[in-house]
């Protein structure tokens, strides 16, 4: 989305969620904790011109996030 964000403490759905606010889109990042490795996600907010349609028309894209034991090497630039 090219920029940077921030994260806040936001009310939604009427519980505090960790919410990542976008500085250069109207969009929000929600993350519930499922277990001690596991992130559930919910984005919503308004679709820019440059990005896909995923939360078009009230529509939310739902994600999850799972933390892993160790980086994968091929990710690490030599």
């Amino acid at each position: 989305m090219n920029g940077e964000c921030s994260l806040w403490n936001i009310e939604f759905r009427g519980k505090v969620s960790a919410t990542m606010v976008y500085d250069g889109a109207p969009i929000f990042d929600h993350f519930r904790k499922v277990d001690d490795n596991t992130l559930m996600g919910l984005m919503n907010g308004k679709a820019p011109n440059n990005f896909p349609s995923i939360i078009d028309n009230g529509r939310y894209y739902y994600f999850y996030l799972e933390r892993i034991e160790a980086f994968p090497s091929e990710f690490i630039s030599k």
